[in-house]
């Protein structure tokens, strides 16, 4: 055996186990330390991202807005969203805020500094030329000037008499400037959750409201006329220079809801009224009228206090004297009552100065207005309208014996060329119950007896007119004695209401009705004359009617 393949020993190292896991756990750390590492390289390169994104999304927003304001200078418009008016605010060059419409028939736009309008129904805008209102745009302040819309049919009146309605108020603002789009958000009229309101009864605190109008003939102004009514809702209306007579009646001049107390003159001037509504218990006082005098007194019957006297007073001319010593002779009988007394109408005098209740230096008849201002003073009376109401003059007043109970006179655009007033009366009143109306009885009718006048009619109409005659007074002729045949020949009833009974009653009730129309009906198939009786006087009067006009075309 060589010495060669003799293998050495190896020298065999002692390997320490504690070691050994120190030495894994160092691995372990490490591994997690370059994991974080990782994290927060790829946390950071998003938020890099990110940063850059929003960057990217402002300078584009700056683009945006520097391509709107490029838009703005170049063609006076915005290109924002429209509003539910079909209009955007617009920037001026002015520090003044405008809103910008757009026209409905040209689709142009239509600023604060054009000759435009608004409808109020759709919120519209229109140029005034193509909405063809010409010379009349600058009359567009008065009430009685109507324009009506091209898309919606709307008929859209002034808005300087709406502010009215605000009682809370202590004093009008008439603003005639249209509402800004941005602040007014109406409500929808029919959605899931509709908003409850407050039961509140505003007739009761609210005062009485008087309205003084020169009216210049009812027939031709009633458009302005119900125009006016209709805004300010007044409770008395005095109304002078009528040109009425007896051919016209109530409902020919107001609504329905207002019953007029008349001192008629002629067709030609002249004339006034006193109309109070119908939720008011009124009637006229004869022993207060005058003769020799345009002068109308009524009375509302005020529940637990003392009774409302009103009149409405008209005075022709400045020097008629008459007509004033009439009007002192029956304010010295109504000063003998213990009553609210308040006259309106128009006095036509101009001189006194209400302010210092003194006459101007250059008065046309002294003598006159001296007495008028001594009338109101022995009696304890007060005139109430310090503003002028034609031209430069106050000739439209109020007289009252309690002015602390007027809060308020204003002027109101009226359909003549008088002002009318408008003036407010801190007095509550009650509801008046309503009364039973009555209904044409048309079982009851005696239909031979009314043939038989219809015919009367016919033949004196044509022996009393010819065919030169005017048409008006042959109308007026035909309808008043066609009044009186209905009135004679057909009985009127007033209705009571119908109420069921409770219990047992019901059920029979129910029951018999049916059977009372079979009833009915079987009695009116077994006498046919008597079905066709309203159908025969409607044809005899429709042929009378018919005769009349044929006799003169």
């Amino acid at each position: 055996m060589s010495f060669d393949s003799v293998r050495e020993p190896v020298d065999m190292q002692y390997v320490d186990p504690v070691d050994t896991l120190k030495h894994e756990r160092l691995e372990k750390k490490k591994k997690k330390k370059k994991k974080k590492k990782k994290k927060k390289k790829k946390k950071k390169k998003k938020k890099k991202k990110k940063k850059k994104k929003k960057k990217k999304k402002k300078k584009k927003k700056k683009k945006k807005k520097k391509k709107k304001k490029n838009n703005k200078n170049n063609n006076n418009s915005n290109n924002k969203t429209r509003n539910k008016y079909g209009s955007f605010p617009c920037s001026s060059e002015t520090n003044k805020i405008c809103f910008c419409y757009h026209c409905g028939t040209c689709d142009k736009s239509v600023t604060s500094f054009d000759r435009g309008v608004a409808c109020e129904g759709c919120g519209q805008g229109f140029h005034a030329d193509c909405q063809s209102i010409g010379d009349s745009y600058e009359q567009l302040d008065a009430s009685d000037v109507v324009w009506k819309c091209l898309v919606c049919d709307c008929a859209n009146y002034s808005l300087t008499v709406f502010d009215l309605h605000d009682i809370g108020n202590t004093r009008l603002s008439f603003n005639s400037s249209l509402p800004s789009p941005e602040t007014t958000s109406p409500k929808p009229l029919h959605s899931s959750t509709p908003t409850r309101q407050a039961r509140q009864n505003k007739q009761k605190n609210r005062p009485l409201r008087f309205l003084n109008v020169n009216a210049r003939s009812c027939v031709k102004n009633l458009p302005g006329m119900l125009n006016l009514i209709e805004t300010t809702k007044p409770d008395v209306i005095f109304a002078t220079e009528t040109r009425l007579d007896g051919n016209i009646a109530d409902s020919e001049i107001l609504p329905p809801n207002y019953k007029p107390w008349r001192c008629d003159r002629n067709r030609e001037g002249g004339g006034c009224f006193v109309a109070v509504a119908d939720h008011l218990n009124s009637h006229i006082v004869t022993e207060l009228t005058v003769t020799g005098c345009e002068l109308v007194w009524a009375k509302i019957k005020l529940k637990g206090k003392k009774d409302l006297l009103v009149a409405a007073y008209y005075k022709p001319d400045d020097g008629d004297e008459d007509s004033l010593n009439r009007f002192s002779e029956s304010i010295q009988r109504v000063s003998s009552l213990n009553a609210y007394v308040v006259i309106g109408g128009d006095f036509n005098l101009p001189s006194p100065d209400w302010n210092t209740c003194s006459l101007k230096s250059p008065s046309v008849y002294p003598r006159l207005h001296t007495q008028f201002l001594d009338l109101l003073n022995d009696h304890g009376l007060q005139q109430m309208v310090t503003f002028p109401t034609r031209e430069k003059n106050t000739l439209d007043l109020f007289v009252t014996n309690f002015p602390t109970l007027v809060p308020r006179t204003e002027a109101v655009p009226g359909i003549s060329d008088h002002f009318a007033v408008y003036m407010e009366f801190q007095i509550q009143t009650d509801r008046r119950n309503n009364t039973r109306r009555k209904v044409p009885c048309y079982k009851r009718a005696d239909w031979p007896a009314l043939h038989a006048a219809a015919a009367e009619l016919t033949n004196s109409i044509t022996a009393r007119f010819s065919s030169n005659s005017n048409t008006e007074e042959i109308w007026a002729a035909f309808r008043n004695g066609l009044k009186q045949i209905v009135d004679l020949h057909i009985p009127h009833v007033s209705p009571k209401a119908k109420i069921l009974g409770h219990g047992r009653n019901i059920s029979k009730e129910i029951t018999m009705k049916p059977m009372q129309k079979l009833r009915r009906m079987f009695a009116l198939g077994a006498d046919p004359r008597h079905h066709n009786s309203s159908l025969t006087a409607c044809e005899n009067l429709y042929n009378a009617g018919a005769s009349v006009l044929n006799a003169f075309i």
